[in-house]
């Protein structure tokens, strides 16, 4: 394998990490919520920036779902490391 070529299983491994970032916006936002309730102004400060963090990574999430569909998924369901090379 020469360094242009990627790896048998790279689109499948893209695939299947893009959602990642949507699941760390979701518990960002559910762990940052306690910070107004117990801190008051400070915790609601925080947790407005949190909400845009969680804004940024939901759509930069997006972002690589619509771009790992561009890849090559050569293996279906099946664990990379039981795959057999070709």
């Amino acid at each position: 394998m020469n360094t242009t070529e990627e790896p048998y299983w790279y689109g499948e491994a893209a695939q299947n990490i893009a959602p990642l970032g949507m699941v760390m916006a979701v518990f960002l936002l559910v762990y940052t919520i306690w910070f107004g309730f117990a801190w008051g102004a400070i915790g609601w400060f925080l947790f407005v920036l949190s909400l845009l963090l969680s804004s940024f990574l939901f759509v930069k999430s997006i972002q690589n779902i619509k771009h790992s569909k561009l890849l090559k998924n050569n293996v279906t369901g099946v664990c990379i490391f039981f795959h057999k090379r070709k």
